[in-house]
């Protein structure tokens, strides 16, 4: 699901955007959600799907963020699976929030570390800050967006010419995100890796 749309733009500038810009806008709106992505590091769209990771040979593992209880693979040396880790003998961290970040074996899992190898751990969870995209994503990417589009409403400034009269770059958007004060909401969903 898009952060933002047509309906919600339209909102937010109080009239009606025309249908000719449609297709353009479809693009815009994959733009900035993809700008929000990267400036955040972290995706506000849930998808359950299985990712792998290298083994550090402790108990604990850093991961993507992500919700609910994740299935835990850990591999042999030749990728197929090994040993599944029963959810009541791990822990996911941070406790105090609803997305999580490290998956921590307790004692008497079924292994006492994560392998010290490469491509050694499958974990199958829903990834993503959360079930729905938080409303100040939302309200931020709308906010962004209605900016842009405003700009080209009045005539705009062209910077491009890759779709039709009028583009939006990462550069424009990161522009727009300083000036409206996007980036202090985004700042609290921050994932910095370390």
């Amino acid at each position: 699901m898009a952060y933002t749309s047509k309906s919600q733009v339209e909102d937010y500038l109080g009239t009606s955007l025309p249908n000719t810009l449609t297709t353009q806008l479809n693009l815009w709106i994959t733009a900035v959600q993809e700008w929000i992505d990267n400036y955040t590091n972290t995706t506000f769209e849930s998808s359950s799907e299985t990712r792998y990771y290298d083994g550090n040979g402790d108990r604990e593992l850093l991961v993507d963020l992500f919700h609910g209880t994740p299935a835990i693979v850990i591999l042999d040396t030749d990728g197929a699976d090994d040993v599944t880790i029963t959810d009541a003998y791990v822990d996911k961290y941070p406790l105090n929030r609803t997305t999580k970040d490290t998956v921590y074996l307790k004692s008497g899992a079924e292994v006492t570390l994560f392998p010290s190898y490469r491509y050694a751990v499958k974990i199958t969870a829903t990834f993503g800050w959360s079930a729905a995209c938080p409303e100040e994503i939302k309200l931020a990417a709308t906010r962004l967006l209605a900016h842009l589009l405003n700009k080209r409403l009045s005539g705009g400034v062209i910077r491009s010419e890759s779709l039709g009269d009028y583009s939006v770059t990462l550069a424009e958007i990161d522009e727009e995100a300083d000036i409206l004060g996007v980036k202090n909401i985004l700042d609290q969903y921050r994932n910095l890796s370390i």
